[in-house]
């Protein structure tokens, strides 16, 4: 099978759209939902000036998290220290388990109880 094309060969909107389950693929984007958590996410991660230097898979982990912090309403969190900071790893973003990350920076632990979390993931 052929892979999928990387972000460096397409637009970010198409290349989180081939990456999004087909039953959300209207939530982010030109086409979105404006408001959505996943448009702000999207909004957030094109402003991102370091963009063109991340990892196809960096990119995805980063849009994720800011899907989940604009879900969960993140700017009403107790510590939502460093997140959605642009020249701060993600895997320093605030999280009660301390380290979130493995040694490839993949997150693999993501703690934020009694952090006054609101909303739902999508």
């Amino acid at each position: 099978p052929s892979q999928s094309p990387s972000y460096s060969t397409i637009g970010l909107e198409e290349f989180i759209e081939q990456r999004t389950p087909e039953s959300d693929r209207d939530q982010y984007g030109s086409s979105g939902l404006g408001d959505s958590p996943r448009q702000k996410a999207f909004d957030w991660l094109s402003q991102d000036p370091n963009l063109g230097l991340y990892s196809d898979d960096r990119i995805l982990q980063r849009y994720a998290l800011a899907t989940i912090y604009f879900s969960l309403h993140g700017d009403r969190w107790l510590n939502s220290k460093d997140w959605l900071s642009f020249d701060i790893d993600e895997c320093s973003w605030y999280s009660a388990a301390g380290e979130a990350c493995n040694k490839d920076d993949q997150i693999v632990s993501l703690e934020l109880r009694s952090n006054s979390l609101q909303g739902e993931l999508p």
